[in-house]
């Protein structure tokens, strides 16, 4: 999922922003959360989802078929 969003080094990225203090990081959601660039209301048909790059402060935009893909190859 993650390298599909082109987030590569995830694990280290969150490993750093775990190690911030309680204000850092709300400060990186308040950066997140102000940066959307736009929502839908409930209810609507999406085709992406969206997940925030700490270290770029940007968003990536996934293609829903990527979760939807992957449930097909899990057992019960």
């Amino acid at each position: 999922m993650r390298e599909s969003a082109g987030l590569f080094a995830h694990e280290e990225c969150h490993s750093r922003v775990l190690a911030l203090d309680e204000r850092q990081r709300m400060q990186h959601v308040a950066w997140a959360v102000d940066s959307m660039p736009g929502t839908v209301p409930v209810g609507c048909d999406i085709n992406q989802m969206a997940m925030y790059d700490f270290e770029a402060a940007q968003w990536h935009f996934v293609p829903i078929e990527v979760f939807t893909s992957n449930t097909d190859d899990v057992e019960p």
